[in-house]
């Protein structure tokens, strides 16, 4: 979820060749620490900015190099093609799972009845995080990235680092080696919960997202859907994949100010950028 405050103006980057350019330069930068305030400034009483101060959000993911660096370092090895390659059997388990919970009906709802179990059993599978808790982490996951009011908000946020910080020490004391472990063995505690909860937001609600986007995707190009029911899955899903790339916003805010596409750009302008480009254009590029 891309989240801008009501009172926030951004400007609105869509052209693939745009984004690539602003993700590359160096003057357009990413940081928790001048993000939240700006943010709060914003939003009217500052509530849910405020809300959303919580350290959860001090992570790679709002960090650019060397703390994103830094706080990437232990995750360098755990979703490599090798690492991964060998819980490729559970997560089939986890989608068949998730699909047999609705077979029979004569129709579901794919966001609800699928996208989000199946992300949210794989990813706290990934992570480590015990089967019994897994609705409970729906639900907070639910509030924080939603709406919600910034009572609400906060509340649940709160229990997540409790609930986290718990987790983490747990995974310190013990000998696992799932995400969690290696997090809990490599960081200080705030930097782990934060790291955790990153990758638990990526890989639960992006992913869910993800998958809808793809089926959405595959419907609205006949031919790349044809390859995929004609047995090439590879080619059609790798096509597939770069055209969801376009559904994941990113901010960044220019840190020294720049003339560009006929618009004058100052420091401390915010961006909002979005990749679109259609499946057709990255198909013939695959």
């Amino acid at each position: 979820m891309a989240y801008i405050p009501p009172n926030l103006k951004a400007w609105l980057v869509t052209s693939y060749e745009d984004v690539e350019f602003v993700l590359r330069d160096p003057r357009f930068r990413k940081s928790i620490d001048e993000a939240m305030p700006l943010f709060a400034a914003n939003t009217p009483g500052g509530g849910q900015a405020q809300a959303r101060s919580s350290l959860l959000y001090d992570n790679m993911a709002n960090n650019d190099p060397p703390t994103h660096t830094a706080l990437r370092k232990p995750l360098n090895g755990a979703f490599t093609s090798r690492a991964i390659a060998p819980k490729r059997q559970v997560m089939e388990e986890l989608a068949a799972s998730a699909l047999d919970a609705v077979a029979g009906n004569a129709a579901f709802d794919l966001v609800q009845d699928f996208a989000f179990p199946y992300s949210i059993s794989v990813i706290c599978d990934t992570l480590g995080v015990p089967q019994d808790d897994r609705r409970t982490f729906h639900d907070w996951v639910q509030t924080i990235t939603g709406e919600a009011e910034p009572e609400v908000l906060r509340h649940d946020a709160d229990r997540m680092v409790a609930y986290l910080s718990g987790l983490i020490r747990q995974k310190r004391a013990g000998d696992a080696e799932d995400v969690l472990s290696l997090l809990a063995r490599s960081l200080d505690e705030p930097q782990a919960v934060a790291q955790a909860y990153a990758l638990l937001a990526a890989g639960y609600e992006t992913t869910a997202n993800l998958i809808v986007t793809g089926l959405l995707t595959l419907e609205a190009d006949p031919e790349q859907k044809k390859r995929l029911w004609a047995g090439d899955p590879g080619g059609a899903l790798r096509s597939n994949f770069y055209g969801l790339r376009k559904a994941i916003p990113i901010k960044r805010r220019l840190h020294s100010g720049r003339d560009g596409y006929g618009l004058a750009l100052h420091e401390g302008d915010v961006l909002d950028l979005h990749r679109l480009q259609s499946l057709s254009q990255q198909a013939r590029a695959a």
